[in-house]
């Protein structure tokens, strides 16, 4: 774990218009399948909530908000949906997000149907799209296994409706946490570090610190260079009917459909230059 001031990404990055902590902190890892990096950081708010008072918030969210029984009733409860014939679908090479949405669009369907699309060789079978399921193995326990997911709804929904005025079922408004400078070098990365579930004692024999020495740097160095398998190169031409000359086989810059195929249900396409 490092501990770095936060960067300036251009646009914001992923925490663009948020206000977050002072520094972050970036967990490197390093074994035989790589070396890889994530970057966390602590999300506070968004400016505009900055500047409201904490009085002006508590306001808006009693105006708006529902109250605690409405929230638990309307948990369990399920709204009329569109009927599935009448959904609309895109575009077998769209991929469905939240700007293209609608009510009327199955995005589940669409993003599978877009799987299947762009990534052949996640087909179970060439002829058949992703987004068309597969029969139910036992159709006896299907109809059980829903009919014991609706009794818990009810069960769900009679529960709440009778015990939602109890003290017990209620709780706490959750308050806003204030940005705050960190008091200790590192308290981030600590921070982060239990969190993970890595302080505790359990977990101590397993941690070893670490001297920073010449050994330990060349030994990272041959982490770096050790591949994490043992890798094989073969290659797949395609010959056109009527070719028999190695620079006319050569100079083919595509295939046929049925070639096409057959690579796409090998594997995936990755660049070479930057594949490792």
């Amino acid at each position: 774990l490092v501990e770095l001031p936060a960067l300036e990404v251009p646009g914001g990055g992923v925490t663009a218009g948020l206000v977050t902590a002072p520094s972050q902190v970036r967990i490197i890892l390093r074994d035989l399948a790589g070396k890889a990096s994530w970057d966390a950081s602590i999300l506070y708010c968004t400016p505009e909530q900055l500047r409201h008072t904490e009085n002006e918030l508590n306001v808006d969210k009693w105006s708006s908000e529902p109250t605690m029984e409405e929230k638990m009733l309307n948990s369990c409860i399920v709204g009329p949906s569109v009927p599935q014939h009448t959904l609309r679908h895109r575009s077998p090479n769209i991929l469905p997000t939240y700007e293209n949405s609608a009510d009327d669009l199955d995005n589940l369907d669409d993003l599978l149907q877009y799987i299947g699309e762009t990534s052949p060789e996640c087909l179970e079978s060439l002829d058949t799209p992703r987004n068309i399921p597969a029969p139910p193995l036992f159709p006896e326990l299907e109809q059980e296994a829903m009919g014991s997911v609706v009794n818990q709804r009810f069960l769900e929904q009679d529960y709440v409706s009778r015990s939602s005025g109890l003290p017990m079922m209620q709780s706490e408004r959750c308050r806003r946490v204030e940005s705050r400078t960190p008091l200790s070098p590192f308290q981030h990365c600590r921070l982060l570090f239990s969190q993970l579930g890595l302080a505790g004692w359990e977990r101590r024999t397993q941690l070893h610190l670490l001297d920073k020495s010449e050994k330990l740097l060349r030994e990272l160095r041959n982490l770096d260079t050790q591949r994490c398998r043992e890798t094989h190169k073969i290659a797949v031409i395609y010959v056109a009917p009527g070719q028999e000359d190695k620079n006319s086989i050569l100079s083919n810059t595509g295939g046929s459909q049925a070639y096409e195929n057959f690579i796409a249900a090998l594997a995936w396409e990755v660049e070479l230059e930057s594949h490792t």
